[in-house]
């Protein structure tokens, strides 16, 4: 028999969920919305053993994306969060990117990391204004779809 190590054991008392997402590293698009925000304090809170966790984000309005990285976790949905997780903050990392663009946007040293690193993709980001117009709303609803699933093709560690 080995020696059980304390992570392993920790490890036991994980529910099916938490051992699925435990060493994974995830991308998500859409964090700053309503649904991204949720979906990435509840990753964070509830499953502890998720490696890293990249957050495609725009500038918007001329506000750049390391500010609304930064504000992401500013507002009370993560209070709870930051006292269980307090560590949180080096398992969270922006990427620069913009879901209307070829390639999600995202520089090329960047798209490469993701597709040697990421596991697992949330794609939440989609314009929910119902007086878009049709070429925007495609845009970023349909053809941003088709280069989620491009960097799929290419993501190495994929689930």
């Amino acid at each position: 028999m080995g020696v059980k190590s304390p992570q392993n054991e920790a490890e036991l008392d994980y529910s099916e969920i938490q051992k699925y997402y435990s060493g994974s590293t995830l991308l998500i698009t859409g964090a700053t919305g309503f649904l991204g925000k949720v979906l990435v304090e509840k990753l964070l809170r509830s499953c502890p053993g998720i490696d890293k966790i990249y957050l495609l984000i725009r500038q918007n309005k001329g506000v750049k994306a390391d500010k609304r990285f930064i504000e992401q976790f500013s507002g009370p949905l993560f209070d709870k969060m930051k006292l269980c997780c307090p560590n949180y903050a080096e398992k969270v990392a922006y990427i620069e990117g913009d879901i209307a663009k070829v390639r999600l946007g995202i520089g090329a040293d960047d798209y490469i990391m993701l597709t040697k690193e990421v596991n697992l993709i949330f794609h939440v980001a989609a314009t929910v204004r119902f007086d878009e117009k049709l070429k925007i709303a495609l845009n970023l609803n349909v053809q941003a779809i088709k280069e989620i699933l491009e960097l799929s093709k290419q993501t190495v560690k994929l689930k």
